[in-house]
């Protein structure tokens, strides 16, 4: 039937996104959706564990737009199909949306493409304050670059802001030798 073939194709593409081969995996996992979409219908679970693993397929091969839409897909059928059962799979969806939105800008910021990587920084700490709190490490990563972002775009005093705030969390998490924490005091002073 088109669901155990779906079946067959998610797990031999998600079995190749765990191995690196990333663009082998995501003609799998295309496969798998197509097959599971016509016997299941869009908003089944299965269809949603594999918009989940194309997602991060895509963010590993750096094709970030569609890693994003198929990682809000998956929340969405997640969250329609029962929020209070599919909790944890909506918090990696979207921490893995944030570590897209991340990735991304951070690509941007090394081609002087500053604006734009700065609107991807801003929609990974959103994410990530909203998911983990202001005082994660993650949070504070996201501070991190886009306090770097920030400066290298000449807006030093914003930039100093995050950087602060990166600089609080990894004191709180690491204290004040760990490398993480030397690394902000160094952009700081």
């Amino acid at each position: 039937s088109d669901a155990d073939d779906g079946t067959k194709h998610y797990t031999i593409g998600d079995n190749l996104r765990h191995k690196g081969f990333y663009l082998d995996g995501i003609d799998e996992l295309s496969r798998a959706l197509h097959l599971q979409e016509s016997a299941l219908g869009a908003k089944d679970v299965a269809v949603a564990k594999t918009h989940y693993s194309l997602g991060l397929a895509f963010r590993a091969s750096k094709e970030y737009k569609q890693g994003m839409q198929h990682l809000i897909k998956a929340a969405e059928i997640y969250e329609a199909a029962d929020k209070s059962k599919y909790e944890q799979q909506i918090k990696n969806c979207k921490l893995n949306l944030a570590r897209i939105h991340h990735s991304y800008g951070v690509d941007l910021q090394r081609t002087g493409n500053y604006d734009s990587s700065i609107v991807e920084h801003r929609k990974a700490v959103a994410i990530r304050e909203a998911v983990l709190g202001r005082s994660h490490l993650e949070t504070a990563r996201s501070y991190y670059v886009m306090g770097c972002a920030l400066s290298d775009r000449g807006d030093f005093d914003e930039a100093l802001g995050d950087l602060r705030r990166a600089l609080r969390i990894r004191l709180m998490v690491f204290g004040k030798d760990h490398l993480d924490t030397l690394e902000v005091v160094q952009v700081v002073l």
